[in-house]
């Protein structure tokens, strides 16, 4: 599988937030940990960038919009690619069924990063983010479960037309 068929592959897998470990992450994270494995095996060298983002920020239903916890840490994951010595945005994020709310990256030199980044961490910031095993949310943890089964609904009614 080329870098282009790999980013298309997984981008496609439908974004969706686990609600419990045992179900798969394809969310950010989860898939640019796929993807990143799969560049690699494609001989590019890619490595993992961590931004800071608000869901305040994207384009919410006003009942959902209503729904966001306080104090949720909003870490996005994505890849950076070096091609021809500068390193570019790669950011399978949102898969094609989400087109009518959400920017689809398609593979070319540099891609948009699929939120409105606050903060930026930098490439060794997000090596040690990318290494963590978790980070811990200290608000209401049922809450941020009713809110990320709300946001995986909304995200399935718009794939669903």
């Amino acid at each position: 599988m080329d870098p282009r068929e790999a980013f298309l592959f997984v981008r496609d897998i439908p974004y969706r937030i686990p609600l419990h470990r045992e179900e798969p992450d394809h969310c950010c994270n989860g898939k640019h940990v796929v993807l990143k494995e799969l560049l690699e095996g494609e001989g590019l060298t890619v490595r993992p960038r961590v931004c800071q983002y608000c869901w305040e920020d994207f384009p919410l239903p006003g009942e959902l919009e209503r729904r966001i916890p306080p104090g949720v840490n909003c870490l996005h994951l994505y890849l950076e690619a070096r091609r021809k010595g500068d390193w570019y945005v790669v950011d399978a994020t949102w898969d094609r069924g989400l087109g009518k709310v959400f920017f689809i990256n398609h593979w070319e030199d540099n891609m948009m990063v699929a939120v409105y980044a606050n903060k930026v961490f930098s490439p060794e910031e997000s090596l040690e983010l990318f290494e963590e095993d978790d980070n811990e949310y200290e608000g209401d943890k049922e809450a941020l479960a009713r809110f990320y089964r709300e946001v995986n609904n909304w995200l399935d009614r718009i794939r669903n037309g």
